[in-house]
């Protein structure tokens, strides 16, 4: 697969990890990890099928990972991440698909878009 020099798969101690939505059902299994031009992560790579070559790309800002039972969860359905943007045959991973794949997940800038109202923390404090 060819990539742009912005951003570069590398091989990681992720790779081969069962990926699954917050609901417990199994999205894939993790074939990479995107980094910057800095060497920073960005993305898992994540292989949702086995016949085609298509690889769902998943900002690091979603997901939580469990190195022990080798697994990562996303703070997504299933079906919202299957229909996410992916990169497939030799498509190139530039700054404009970048951009697709974080408006479609509502993340911006390493950060979440959707901000909690400040009114959240009185039922918080109520059950603490």
């Amino acid at each position: 697969m060819k990539r742009s020099d912005l951003f570069a798969v590398i091989d990681n101690q992720y790779t081969g990890y069962t990926v699954y939505d917050y609901a417990g059902e199994k999205i894939g299994n993790v074939d990479g990890l995107f980094v910057n031009g800095n060497h920073v992560p960005k993305y898992l790579g994540v292989q949702t099928t086995l016949l085609a070559q298509r690889h769902t790309l998943i900002p690091l800002d979603l997901v939580r990972v469990n190195e022990r039972r080798q697994l990562i969860e996303i703070f997504e359905l299933k079906e919202r991440v299957e229909g996410a943007p992916t990169l497939e045959g030799d498509k190139k991973l530039t700054l404009a698909f970048e951009q697709q794949v974080r408006s479609f997940f509502g993340v911006e800038s390493g950060r979440v878009l959707e901000i909690p109202s400040p009114e959240w923390i009185t039922p918080f404090l109520l059950v603490i």
